[in-house]
């Protein structure tokens, strides 16, 4: 079996500010061609898991973990907040995101 390559800390951070880069441009193509976005969203997924970089948190509420689909907050997913958290529903697979908050 082989080992596991860890990436150096260079390419972490480039991997990084390619996702969020990913994520600015998913924002501006959303209103005019929303599969456009969701593309950009699902590229940036596969950037994480191949340099093993988590999203930040604000951008981990911007998509979906089930479908791959980019959410947009009142346009394509609801948010509800409860007690104890904040709820994120995709409008699309029905997926919920919960985060806790105090």
């Amino acid at each position: 079996m082989r080992k596991r390559q860890i990436k150096p800390k260079k390419q972490k951070d480039i991997a990084k500010e390619r996702i969020k880069i990913l994520f600015d441009e998913a924002e501006k193509e959303f209103e005019k061609h929303p599969e456009r976005a969701d593309s950009h969203a699902k590229a940036a997924k596969k950037i994480a898991l191949r340099y093993n970089v988590s999203f930040p948190r604000e951008l981990k509420q911007r998509y979906c973990k089930k479908c791959g689909r980019y959410l947009k907050k009142g346009v394509n997913a609801k948010v509800r907040i409860s007690d104890k958290c904040v709820t994120i529903i995709c409008c699309s697979c029905g997926a919920r995101q919960r985060y806790g908050f105090k």
